[in-house]
């Protein structure tokens, strides 16, 4: 089976949004790099049923067959969320073959990237230490710096300087 709509997260995902889960525990998921997570519709579409927690789905990832251990199922993420998937699996999953791929090829990867910040915590100063610690003169890209730009999650979706109405920024 070909994933229609993988996305893949930090377990801290399900700490920031929210969401029904229909089985299985928010804290435990996405600890395991071999398991997945399944949106309603995605199980009854595969199983027949939501009650697949622990069965194996074989999906194809970078062309190989992968046999994924179901760990939950979530409701249906809304249709007006400018984040969309039927299936995610754990970040950890694709930094390990990010990290394969740039060892032999050039490549860059861009993955969108949504911080909780504690009320209070000044929104500049925040992304000033962000370019600091990445383009600062030991940081990786200090001779071609990279720039941060924060948004606030409510103006992702109808933000005008985001055309495809796609998340692009860091949100808080």
């Amino acid at each position: 089976m070909i994933p229609q709509s993988l996305a893949y997260f930090e377990p801290g995902f399900f700490q920031v949004f929210t969401n029904e889960i229909i089985v299985g525990n928010r804290e435990t998921f996405l600890h395991d790099p071999y398991g997945i997570i399944l949106t309603r519709e995605t199980a009854e579409k595969y199983f027949g049923h939501t009650q697949c927690v622990g069965e194996i789905l074989r999906i194809r990832l970078d062309g190989e067959m992968r046999d994924m251990r179901v760990d939950g199922i979530i409701e249906n993420w809304p249709e007006n969320s400018s984040i969309q998937f039927e299936m995610i699996l754990p970040f950890s999953w694709r930094h390990d073959r990010m990290m394969q791929y740039s060892e032999s090829q050039w490549s860059t990867v861009y993955s969108h990237t949504y911080v909780l910040l504690q009320e209070g915590v000044d929104v500049e100063q925040f992304t000033s230490s962000l370019h600091a610690v990445q383009n600062g003169e030991e940081g990786h890209w200090s001779r071609d710096p990279l720039n941060y730009d924060l948004q606030p999650l409510s103006m992702i979706h109808i933000a005008p300087n985001n055309p495809r109405n796609f998340p692009r920024a860091i949100g808080w």
